[in-house]
């Protein structure tokens, strides 16, 4: 257990609900330290990296000496697990979750997945491999499973649970978009920080629909023949170093493009999964 957990803030989910947005914002507050490197480290989410231990997470996520430290990984409310493991480690942590349209938040990450190259389904076809109780791969399991990402009522549940009421702030996506300056301020005001500084509000990591070279992308996210053999070498390289020049590549690498189009039988099997319209 890390004996600083008061002084931690984390943005926990929804996948492709904001979390890269608040982040930015948060970011930018004078009282708030936060590294580009610690936006989606996947320390609580990912089993493979849990299981190298704190060493690099530290690195990642260190502490300046009166200023909240902000973390995120949009993919920790997705399993009950990841938030226990984020409650052992940090007990007392402010947690922000987001939530946003369930349907709209599925095809966003599906449209997301395509654009990275991880995606060669059509939404129609993943929807009904999730509806018949098809089950994903866990490294899989964290950019697809786009149904059960949106259960979000569960999510909030055990994250109340786990952290108390007092120690969890949901964010409505709609709200974000339209009312950005208010949101922050009641985010400030949870974490405990000057309400009154104004960031830039900026909107990140939207979609783009393409990628420059589709082989790259796939690389840059885990997926290619290649990978394994390049990712021994690459830890000569620090990893703070290592995200940064990933994160560039990727950014370099998204292009406009043609995005998929949500079909009408797909947004009702959605609307009937999560009962709303």
């Amino acid at each position: 257990m890390f004996n600083n957990g008061c002084k931690h803030v984390f943005i926990v989910g929804a996948q492709k609900a904001g979390t890269t947005t608040i982040y930015d914002w948060l970011s930018q507050h004078p009282s708030i330290s936060a590294s580009v490197n610690a936006k989606d480290y996947p320390y609580f989410s990912d089993e493979e990296v849990y299981r190298r231990g704190r060493e690099v997470f530290n690195k990642v996520h260190r502490s300046v000496d009166g200023k909240k430290t902000l973390g995120a990984d949009a993919n920790i409310s997705y399993r009950d697990e990841n938030i226990y493991k984020l409650k052992e480690e940090f007990p007392l942590a402010k947690v922000i979750m987001i939530k946003r349209n369930p349907v709209d938040r599925a095809f966003s990450a599906y449209c997301h997945a395509v654009e990275r190259g991880l995606e060669n389904r059509s939404f129609d076809e993943a929807l009904d491999y999730e509806l018949k109780g098809g089950r994903y791969e866990q490294k899989d399991s964290l950019w697809a499973d786009y149904l059960k990402h949106g259960d979000y009522t569960k999510q909030v549940q055990v994250l109340r649970r786990e952290f108390s009421e007092n120690n969890v702030e949901v964010v409505d996506f709609e709200k974000m978009i339209n009312q950005p300056a208010e949101v922050f301020q009641n985010l400030c005001c949870f974490i405990g920080v000057d309400s009154s500084f104004v960031p830039r509000f900026n909107k990140e990591n939207s979609t783009k629909g393409g990628v420059r070279i589709r082989f790259v992308s796939q690389f840059l996210h885990g997926y290619s023949p290649r990978y394994d053999m390049v990712k021994k070498f690459g830890r000569i390289i620090p990893f703070p170093m290592r995200s940064y020049i990933r994160k560039c590549l990727v950014k370099v690498n998204r292009v406009e493009g043609n995005k998929p189009m949500l079909s009408r039988a797909s947004r009702e099997k959605l609307e009937q999964y999560y009962g709303v319209k």
